[in-house]
């Protein structure tokens, strides 16, 4: 048990640092690949974030920053994956 809440710190600082990398430049253009690379992470730490909750209880204001901010990219991967998925169609169309 020690081990999984030493290691939370440590865990929440990787994290705090992966979300900010990802936020870095919104307007950035991905390639498909790239948005799904990307959601693949996230859903993989935000599951990761879960699991730990519910293993150690994190303080709950912490928990829901950090859910909320997870969340938050995962939805604007998504609309930049719906947004790249229109500019092909529309490419593919004219």
């Amino acid at each position: 048990m020690n081990k999984v809440i030493g290691g939370k710190e440590t865990f929440m600082n990787t994290l705090m640092q992966n979300i900010y990398k990802g936020l870095e430049n919104p307007e950035q253009e991905y390639s498909m690949e790239q948005i799904d690379s990307r959601l693949t992470e996230l859903q993989q730490e935000l599951m990761i974030l879960v699991r730990l909750n519910a293993k150690t209880v994190l303080d709950t204001r912490v928990y829901d920053k950090e859910y909320s901010t997870l969340a938050a990219e995962i939805e604007l991967m998504r609309e930049n994956r719906q947004k790249l998925k229109e500019a092909q169609a529309e490419r593919a169309l004219r």
